[in-house]
């Protein structure tokens, strides 16, 4: 199974801003809980495809979007 870019973020306003920020992109994404194996807090994350992984934290970037952690599922 190909690996994907899990996106956390601090905040639900941050993750809400971040998939509006990423789908004006044109970013293919999907908004899903964060795994407990991540974090015990709820939260929503974005995950996507990995090649993407650099335009998509150059335009969370460019928006002021604070990220709080990437992962690789």
């Amino acid at each position: 199974m190909k690996k994907k870019l899990l996106i956390t973020f601090p905040t639900t306003y941050d993750s809400i801003k971040a998939e509006e920020v990423l789908k004006q992109h044109d970013v293919s994404l999907r908004v899903r809980p964060v795994p407990r194996e991540i974090s015990s807090d709820c939260g929503l994350a974005i995950q996507c495809e990995l090649d993407i992984e650099e335009q998509a934290l150059r335009f969370l970037k460019e928006n002021e979007v604070e990220v709080e952690g990437i992962h690789y599922i």
